[in-house]
């Protein structure tokens, strides 16, 4: 995953916690890593998605470390404000089949969020 520019920033109650900065590195977390493949839209074949649809959005991903076959497995939380702030109104919480689910992991999202800030980076032009 490093190679693609993700950052594994820690890992908290059986996930792996990724700062996600390229639509490189989202493809291959959600679609080839652990393989389990999401139905992300920022994940497909289309770069169109990441680049033009969510350009001014920052992204963590979730990562169960021990898989259990099902939608958690992996969790894309999606920061509409660039993550500039603990907002919860513009936190949206993706599962592996594009739901938004965002009641699994209420006290996760914030600690995954402060490691983001912790970390300092950010997507070019945020």
């Amino acid at each position: 995953m490093a190679d693609n520019d993700a950052k594994m920033l820690g890992n908290r109650d059986g996930y792996e916690i990724w700062y996600v900065p390229t639509y490189e590195a989202m493809r291959t977390i959600g679609r080839f890593y652990k393989g389990v493949s999401t139905q992300w839209c920022v994940s497909s074949d289309d770069p169109s998605f990441w680049f033009d649809m969510h350009d001014q959005s920052e992204f963590i991903v979730l990562v169960r470390e021990n898989l259990q076959h099902d939608e958690f497995d992996k969790l894309a939380i999606e920061m509409q404000n660039g993550g500039r702030a603990f907002d919860e109104d513009e936190f949206l919480v993706w599962d592996v089949e594009n739901e938004d689910d965002r009641a699994c992991i209420d006290g996760l999202m914030h600690y995954a969020w402060e490691l983001f800030i912790d970390n300092g980076e950010r997507r070019k032009g945020l």
